[in-house]
């Protein structure tokens, strides 16, 4: 019951977070202010398994699971294109980049902050530099497309498997 109620809360505090005043530019209206708990799970909640949310998350730890882990500490998300990769870590964090932004950062008490970098040299669309208490082993994740990066085992250096489908 408490997971269905932690759920629910993370899922009002995401709604609430969408309805930001487009007005004030930075979601400062103290009417549509977030406490403290539902911020962090609108940020930690994309990052973590669901199941792993609870009521008493100060002080906790906990594994990301967001996208494919590449090696430690870092996280692959795979989108299309950088406007993909941009509504993402703007759902993440509740910005309002485009792709024009070249760096932004998100810093909270309550979360701690995320860097967005886009990246210039075609080896991803962008990266966001992580720094969560409550999530350690996370310190990085990383927007890209198939194309730009993922090898297929033993396909790598322009060579070719030897199977063809």
């Amino acid at each position: 019951m408490k997971k269905y109620l932690t759920i629910i809360s993370v899922a009002i505090a995401c709604l609430l977070a969408c309805e930001k005043n487009p007005d004030d530019g930075a979601g400062t209206d103290p009417e549509h202010a977030l406490t403290p708990e539902q911020e962090f799970w609108s940020v930690v909640g994309q990052l973590i398994d669901v199941n792993d949310m609870t009521p008493d998350y100060q002080g906790k730890t906990f594994a990301p699971a967001i996208g494919t882990e590449v090696e430690p500490g870092v996280r692959v998300i795979g989108v299309n294109s950088l406007e993909a990769a941009v509504r993402k870590y703007n759902n993440l964090v509740g910005a309002s980049i485009d792709t024009l932004t070249t760096s932004h950062t998100y810093s909270s008490k309550s979360v701690g902050s995320l860097t967005w970098n886009k990246t210039a040299d075609n080896t991803s669309w962008a990266t966001v530099d992580v720094s969560i208490r409550a999530v350690p082993t996370l310190q990085k994740i990383i927007y890209r497309s198939p194309a730009q990066g993922d090898v297929n085992g033993g396909v790598a250096d322009g060579q070719s498997a030897y199977y063809r489908f």
